[in-house]
């Protein structure tokens, strides 16, 4: 019984890490491999509701871009989450790297998951790394 109770934060703290590590791969990835070009902000996404996109001032939350790919097509992919926002001034071009095989599959230069990356990391090290400690004593 007492390992259960630190199984469930451990096995939490490894998910969260984990999840912090896919999106800073994720985004290291598209930087590095990435086709890169400039992206105008349209504004927000249509038909989300106001709680994920929205305008506020001259800022968009969670834009829709717009940009053409080296082979002519014109994409426009909303970006960001409600948990992982991106905002950006509204009417202005931001430069974008998009996945060659996917033009959906963005980052933003300037905006990246890094800060928010790390930050899952240490946490997620951090909890497991205490309930080991806790662990280890107790048990």
């Amino acid at each position: 019984m007492d390992l259960l109770v630190f199984l469930v934060p451990i096995v939490t703290g490894i998910v969260w890490a984990g999840s912090g590590v896919y999106f800073l791969m994720t985004d290291n990835e598209l930087r590095r491999c990435g086709i890169r070009t400039e992206a105008r902000v349209v504004g927000p996404v249509p038909g989300v509701t106001a709680s994920h996109s929205r305008s506020y001032g001259n800022w968009v939350i969670n834009p829709l871009l717009s940009f053409t790919t080296p082979d002519g097509r014109t994409v426009e992919q909303g970006i960001g989450s409600k948990k992982r926002a991106v905002r950006v001034r509204a009417n202005t071009q931001v430069t974008v790297f998009h996945s060659p095989d996917d033009p959906s599959r963005l980052a933003i230069d300037g905006h990246g998951v890094r800060g928010r990356a790390y930050t899952d990391i240490v946490l997620g090290v951090s909890l497991v790394a205490i309930c080991a400690l806790l662990m280890s004593r107790v048990l």
